[in-house]
C-alpha cells in the first residue's frame, strides 16, 4: 500500500502484472535475508526465554541478567549464542557453509542482537512480552477491505495492560529527526490529525521516508485493535503504542516509541478505505500514473518498463 501511494505504476507492475527480479542469492546473503536472519534470532531468543509460559510473559532485568552480564561485548557470550541458534537459521536459508562474507555477516547480526538486548535490559520496565512474528488474518475495515500481516513483536506495559507493537528495521532508518520531531507532537486536535493524514497519504509522490514507516505503524496498530478490542488482555481505550527499532543505529537512538489514539486510528481507517478504492475502482487505467518525483526512480526495477528516463 506503501507502494501505491509512491508510484501506483509500480504497484501495478509489481502487484497486478506479478513483475519480479528474482535473484539466485542462495550462498551470498543479500539485505532481505540479513533482515529474515535478526528477525528469527530474536524470535528463538524470546521463545526460550519464555520457555513453556503461557503469554503475556512478564521481562524485567533479571529475566535478562544472565545474557546481558558479563557485557555481551567483552567477548563471545556461548549462553546466547545457543539461544539465538543463529547458525540453524543461516542453514534454513540454504546457506551451509558460513565462512567469508556471510560469516562477516553472521558478526554483525549477533552484534546487533547483543545491542538490541542491551536496549530491551535498559528499558526493561518491566514489561510483558506476548509473542513475535504475530501473524493476524481476517482483519475488515469499516469499507469492508480485508487485511493480514505480521508483527515483529508485541508487549504489554505491565500497569497499564496496553499493547505496545514493535518494528525492527535492520536497513538504516532515514529521517530520524523527522520521526522525533512527530513522536513529540501533540496530535489531540482532530486538526492536527487529518494534517498527519494529508502527509501520510500523500499521493504528489514526495512523501519522506518517515511517512512510509508511519503508514505501516499505524495500519499494524489498526489491525490489532480490530483484532483484540474485545479480548479482556488488553486495554486499547488510551490507543496503542507503536515501536520502532532503528537496529543499525541502535546504539545512538535506542527505541523510537509512539502512541496512536483511538482517534488517530478511526482517521486513519477512513483514509485507508479511500486508498482500497482507489486501487480497487474499475476506472483502474487512470491510476496507474508514474511517481510525480522522478528521482526516485534512479534505482527502480521497473525502470525500464516504465520509459521514464
Amino acid at each position: 500500500m506503501n507502494l501505491y501511494i509512491d508510484c501506483p505504476l509500480k504497484f501495478y507492475l509489481c502487484g497486478v502484472e506479478k513483475f519480479s527480479t528474482d535473484r539466485d542469492i542462495e550462498e551470498h546473503l543479500d539485505k532481505a535475508n540479513f533482515g529474515t536472519i535478526f528477525h528469527e534470532c530474536m524470535r528463538n531468543f524470546y521463545n526460550k526465554l519464555i520457555g513453556n509460559s503461557a503469554p503475556p510473559t512478564k521481562i524485567d532485568k533479571d529475566s535478562l541478567n544472565n545474557y546481558i552480564n558479563p557485557p555481551l561485548t567483552s567477548g563471545k557470550n556461548s549462553s546466547l549464542e545457543a539461544v539465538l541458534k543463529i547458525d540453524d537459521v543461516f542453514f534454513s536459508l540454504g546457506v551451509k557453509n558460513i565462512e567469508g562474507e556471510n560469516l562477516i555477516i553472521r558478526e554483525i547480526v549477533k552484534q546487533y542482537i547483543e545491542y538490541t538486548l542491551m536496549v530491551d535490559y535498559d528499558r526493561a520496565m518491566p514489561f510483558y512480552y506476548l509473542e513475535s512474528e504475530m501473524a493476524v488474518n481476517n482483519i475488515k475495515t469499516s469499507g469492508g477491505y480485508n487485511l493480514k500481516g505480521f508483527f515483529d513483536r508485541v508487549e504489554l506495559i505491565v500497569d497499564s495492560k496496553k499493547p505496545v507493537i514493535i518494528d525492527y528495521k535492520t536497513s538504516s532508518v532515514s529521517d530520524l529527526k523527522k520521526i522525533e520531531k512527530s513522536i513529540n507532537q501533540d496530535y489531540s486536535d482532530i486538526t492536527d490529525i487529518e494534517n498527519l493524514m494529508s502527509q501520510i497519504f500523500d499521493y504528489s509522490g514526495e512523501r519522506n521516508k518517515w511517512d512510509s514507516y508511519l503508514f505501516q505503524l499505524m495500519l499494524y496498530a489498526l489491525m490489532f485493535s480490530k483484532k483484540y478490542g474485545d479480548d479482556d488482555r488488553f486495554n486499547l481505550k488510551d490507543g496503542v503504542d507503536v515501536g520502532i527499532y532503528p537496529i543499525q543505529q541502535i546504539r545512538s537512538k535506542a527505541m523510537l516509541r509512539f502512541s496512536l489514539s483511538l482517534k488517530m486510528m478511526e482517521s486513519f481507517e477512513e483514509h485507508l478505505n479511500e486508498l482500497f478504492d482507489k486501487i480497487f475502482d474499475k476506472k483502474k487505467e487512470k491510476y496507474w500514473r508514474q511517481n510525480l518525483d522522478s528521482s526516485a526512480c534512479q534505482y527502480c526495477d521497473c525502470v525500464q518498463f516504465c520509459n521514464r528516463r
